[in-house]
Order: structure tokens, then sequence, then C-alpha cells
């Protein structure tokens, strides 16, 4: 076990499990620390020690919102299981950032929670597990918020096309949970739907969030300080419920209301999936799997199980324990992730060196799909097209040449590998 401390000597972090996670002891970091969880599909959650980050296949959510809000029903008392944005005190923080997950836990009178967040391998959404236990001597009545907003953007369209206008929120009784819905005419593939799913009895929703935090802005953007909204959000800090609405040309998210009756000693769990689907029978579908506590528990272990096998190969053994963490693990995650939904032909090409070294098959991939976009003059456009429009609403020529910059910024041992991959195909 390895860590480090602050200027006044206090323990901000440190790395357990054989280096392959990292325990943060503060939430006040001195900026936001993010774990980055991530499947072969494209799907990916950036997830801050205090759990809030972007979700995206597509651009999912919003300003980054990803939220547990928690009320003490019989207090009033509301604050954040991971800290933020309330930024209302908690005891026994701690945020554990792993290789193929990010958990986060804290005790608030008497109240203990955690929440877990992973990316399973074969759906395109997360998975959440909340855990909230009674540890006074009396019952407690608690409302457990969670809470997301629904963007669905990451794609160029004409003006007057802003995705806000295209898509609308409803309470699905089957799901239970959220679906927001987008029929937007220039989205480049159908998987541009997204939803909030739970495994328990929803009290209340808001598929609006106007309706949730109060009008902070425009109807249909958020202002400059767009944080404010999730830091006074008015249902909750007055004591309110869910008004069970549904957004259509507002500001769409979803907030599933929990009530739960905690007896001194009871621990509760509620699971739930956020994520992207072509249809809501698919949502419907992923919902009814990934809420149960097996399909959660195996799907966890196949993920993480999908990422070592991943980073086994080539590994370094030398007298300084932070290098050898940050090559055996964590650099070659960060390389594995910077190829996530990036389509950049330069950047995929240089990333693709790195990758030989240890994914040479994804790094073929990779170097093979840029070429795919090289013109007969050896050009190439700025970016992989996703659509018509490119990723610039145009396409355009680029001088770099793939064979070039495949090879140009790695040392002699990567472009003879580089050689030798081309040589083969």
């Amino acid at each position: 076990m390895t860590n480090e401390t602050g200027p006044l000597g206090k323990a901000i972090f440190e790395f357990t499990d054989h280096n392959s996670a990292c325990v943060i002891r503060d939430p006040e970091t001195p900026r936001y620390w993010y774990n980055y969880l991530w499947n072969e599909k494209g799907y990916c959650a950036q997830v801050s020690q205090i759990g809030h980050g972007r979700s995206y296949y597509l651009m999912l959510n919003r300003d980054a919102a990803r939220y547990v809000y928690l009320r003490d029903e019989q207090s009033g008392e509301s604050w954040n299981l991971g800290f933020g944005p309330l930024c209302e005190s908690v005891e026994d923080y701690a945020c554990t950032h792993a290789i193929g997950y990010s958990s986060l836990r804290s005790r608030r009178d008497d109240i203990a929670a955690e929440w877990r967040i992973f990316v399973p391998t074969d759906l395109t959404g997360e998975c959440w597990t909340l855990w909230l236990e009674n540890t006074s001597d009396s019952p407690r009545m608690l409302s457990v918020f969670p809470t997301v907003s629904f963007s669905l953007d990451g794609f160029s369209h004409p003006r007057y096309y802003e995705m806000y206008r295209s898509i609308e929120t409803s309470f699905d009784e089957k799901l239970n949970g959220i679906y927001c819905r987008s029929a937007h005419p220039f989205a480049p593939h159908r998987r541009y739907n997204g939803y909030l799913a739970s495994s328990e009895p929803v009290f209340a929703f808001d598929g609006d969030l106007t309706s949730f935090f109060g009008s902070l802005s425009t109807q249909t953007e958020t202002d400059a300080a767009s944080g404010a909204r999730y830091q006074r959000p008015k249902r909750l800090l007055n004591g309110e419920n869910c008004s069970n609405s549904d957004g259509a040309l507002f500001i769409p998210g979803a907030v599933l209301q929990h009530k739960l009756s905690l007896l001194p000693g009871e621990r509760r769990e509620i699971r739930l999936v956020f994520g992207v689907s072509e249809s809501i029978e698919e949502a419907q579908e992923a919902a009814a799997m990934y809420t149960t506590e097996d399909a959660q528990s195996a799907a966890l272990k196949k993920a993480e199980a999908a990422y070592r096998e991943k980073y086994a190969a080539l590994s370094v053994q030398t007298p300084d324990e932070k290098l050898n963490r940050i090559m055996n693990l964590w650099l070659k995650k960060q390389v594995d992730f910077c190829i996530v939904g990036k389509k950049g032909v330069r950047d995929n090409l240089q990333i693709a060196v790195a990758l030989l070294n240890y994914r040479p098959e994804k790094a073929k991939a990779e170097i093979l799909e840029c070429l795919r976009h090289q013109f007969r003059d050896g050009t190439t456009t700025p970016a992989i097209p996703t659509s018509p429009f490119g990723s610039s609403g145009r396409y355009a020529s680029f001088s770099k040449r793939p064979a070039t910059k495949a090879s140009s910024p790695c040392p002699s041992s990567g472009r003879m590998a580089a050689k030798r991959l081309f040589s083969s195909m």
C-alpha cells in the first residue's frame, strides 16, 4: 500500500489491491479526479470522486450530471452520497477508483451509504448499485433520488435541429424508469434513446429537470452557472416529492424518487441501469437483466476480467514502485481509453503505436480503419466521418499520410513493430 499526503500532512489517496485501486480519502481534491470505465462497444462512463461525470456512447448526459441525493424525511436534511454538489459534510468518505469499477461511500447522521458504478462488457450502458444502512437505534425514513440529465447529442446537424427539439421523456412502467425518446432526423444511427431504470418501486419521478431543480436558466439551455441547478434542487430542499413530470422542449432528465423505511440495523439495496438503446423494448430487456443482483455480480466479474486480460501483456518490474504501477496498469488503461470513440486519423494512428506494445490486434484494426479513409493521393479526412457530414459538417483533405504518421512518433522498436504490422497486411 502506498499513499500521498497533502500540504497539511493529511492523506489524500492511497493505492491498494496490488496497485489496481486508488482510494481517495478527501472529496475536495485539487480538481476532479476521474476514473474511466468502458467496453469494446464504445460506451464510456467518466466517474469523478463525487460520482458525477459524462456518460457517452453518444453524449448521453448534459452537464456531466450523475448524482445521488439523499433526504431524511424526519429531519428534512438533504445531502449527497458523494459529498457534491450539495457539499454538505459527510463522515467516513472514501472513493475507490479501481481498474474495473468506481465506488463511493460515506456516512451522515447514522445513515451509511455506498454507490458502485461499472460498465458491463456487452451493454451500451452502466450499472449502479446503491446500499443504504440504518446504523442508529431508531427507525428511519429516507428518500433516495438517483438523478441524471439527458443530452443525446454528439453528431453534426443543421441549425434549428438542436437535440432538445427532438427528444421527450416519459415514465415507463415495464422499464420501471424514465425513457428518453429521440426522433432526430439527422441522427447517424438508431441508438439515440436514453433511459434510467431501477430495481425497486419508484415512489415518484421527474422527467423535466426544471420541475425538480427549479428554473435557473432558459427553458431549453442551462446558463453559464449550470452547476447552480444541481446545488440547489428546489423539490429536494423544500421537502417535496417529485411531481411525476414528463419532459419535451424543456431540459430532459431522470429523477427517480425511492422512499425507504429502514429499521435499526437494516440494509437495503437499489440497482439501476443508465444507458442508451435503439428502442424501448431493448431498454426494458436490459433493465430486466441488469437490475438483478446475480446478473450485476456476474457482469462485474466479467468486466474486471476483461480489463486484466487486456493489460496482462508486457509487464515491467523496476526498483521504483510508482513506475511499476503506472506502466503495468494505469498507463495501459489510459492509452486503451484514448481510442474509445475517437475518430481523428492522426490521433488514432499515434494511439495505435502505443497499443502495439500490448494489444497488437487492436492496433492493427485501428490502422486498417484509418487506411480505409485515405484517398488515392495519400491525403485523409481530418476525422473519420460518423455521418455524411463528418465531424465538422463537411469532408476536408488532411495532408498527413497514415503510413508516415504511424511510425514517426515512435522509437525505433515501435517503428520496427509498425513495419512488421504493415508488411503482414
